[in-house]
């Protein structure tokens, strides 16, 4: 299994909002319990509980957005995932407070520090944009494009709150656009774009460059999250990917949650690894 959404106790996540027990106590839940290496921030532990839960790679997607949530450099990220390149694979982020020609002198440094397999982005948490697909970010588009690369956006209610930005901006729909002009850019939303649920997946059954990662939205408890399901069962089953949003949520329970959706073994197989690996090149 892979885990597009696994954050591991780097020093610049340990010490920001993502581990952080006020964190836990909004995500507490019976269903979720918290893991042993939360408490440790052990990445032992953490690789102790991907074994036990059946994920090989985890996905450790950056962040680069001057928030609550801490930012990590693509430094510390590269040499994480050079030290762990037997379990995790890396995402770099940009900083898009910059004005365009830093942010894509940072696309460069990034790309030249290491074998990232995507680049990520969060422009509806910022004032600077009015949306994801706000024409101010094409030449990005269009350098990412160039590079093969694919690029994530996370869209969630839960990031907007936190943010305090209109939710509004996390409308999947607002990417119809961007995601029509730049055809072989491939445009991977992480939390699936919740709680715009059927327009998340009205947008990527319209275009073939959207995949969706519902994460720790994808679990029978959430809300909406049959949008999910109905679309991996039958048009989606090709570009929708498995997430944990560890810390957050625990693998097991997780996976779990995941497992009782009733996949067929391919159709399993195909959400958990198969279309990361297609996405990722890997």
């Amino acid at each position: 299994m892979i885990d597009m959404r696994l954050r591991p106790p780097l020093p610049s996540w340990k010490n920001s909002r993502i581990f952080s027990p006020a964190t836990f106590a909004a995500f507490d839940h019976p269903d979720y319990p918290k893991p042993r290496s939360c408490e440790t921030l052990a990445l032992a532990d953490l690789i102790t509980e991907m074994d036990e839960t059946g994920i090989e790679t985890g996905v450790a997607m950056g962040r680069q957005t001057p928030t609550a949530f801490g930012i990590m450099p693509n430094e510390e990220l590269a040499d994480f995932a050079k030290a762990n390149s037997d379990r995790f694979v890396a995402w770099a982020a940009l900083d898009l407070t910059q004005d365009m020609d830093k942010i894509l002198a940072d696309f460069n440094h990034a790309v030249a520090l290491y074998d990232f397999k995507g680049i990520s982005i969060e422009p509806t948490l910022l004032d600077k944009y009015s949306h994801a697909g706000d024409k101010r970010l094409y030449p990005l588009y269009e350098v990412v494009q160039k590079s093969r690369l694919p690029i994530n956006i996370s869209l969630s209610c839960a990031l907007q709150a936190a943010c305090m930005q209109e939710i509004d901006k996390a409308r999947p729909g607002h990417m119809l656009l961007a995601t029509k002009d730049f055809p072989e850019l491939n445009f991977h939303i992480a939390h699936a774009a919740w709680p715009y649920t059927r327009e998340a997946v009205a947008l990527a059954i319209s275009r073939k460059n959207v995949w969706l990662s519902p994460d720790m939205y994808f679990v029978p408890q959430f809300p909406g999250a049959e949008d999910y399901f109905t679309a991996a069962k039958n048009y989606l089953g090709d570009r929708i990917l498995f997430g944990s949003s560890y810390p957050f949520k625990p693998l097991k329970a997780s996976v779990d949650n995941f497992r009782s959706w009733g996949f067929s073994k391919t159709q399993f197989d195909a959400i958990t690894s198969e279309n990361a690996k297609r996405l990722m090149r890997l």
